[in-house]
């Protein structure tokens, strides 16, 4: 299935990325299976900020998307999330129907789920996309 929205994209980026692939990580789109075991990685749109034009829509836009990498140990929450960085940050390129012009990590923190007993790491990354 071809990518059409920038947290699908971040998804086939991430699934086929040999650095994610060696964590043995699942990669999620705004939500996990229920029963899902870790490590996994949780990708969510946060927000889409769009171009002022004066001639129509934008066809330019500025996006949010949270990555989150998540397992019971934080070492390896913070080893799936270097994976993360190493595979988006200063991304450019087509992926499905997603034409991404740039990608830089923004923020990161470290989070802890004291109900799933599980350490993560937060990161934001801004991406601005064309159509």
């Amino acid at each position: 299935m071809a990518a059409d929205f920038i947290d699908e994209a971040f998804r086939a980026i991430l699934v086929a990325d040999a650095g994610i692939i060696a964590t043995g990580a699942s990669v999620f789109v705004n939500s996990i299976s229920q029963g899902t075991t870790a490590p996994f990685i949780l990708v969510t749109q946060v927000s889409r900020i769009p171009s002022e034009t004066k001639d129509g829509a934008s066809i330019t836009d500025t996006f949010r998307v949270q990555v989150d990498s998540w397992d019971t140990s934080i070492s390896t929450a913070r080893d799936i999330n270097d994976a993360v960085k190493s595979a988006l940050d200063t991304y450019s390129g087509t992926e499905g129907n997603v034409k991404i012009i740039n990608t830089w990590l923004a923020s990161e923190q470290t989070v802890r789920d004291d109900t799933l007993e599980l350490n993560g790491v937060s990161s934001d990354y801004m991406v601005i996309k064309t159509d």
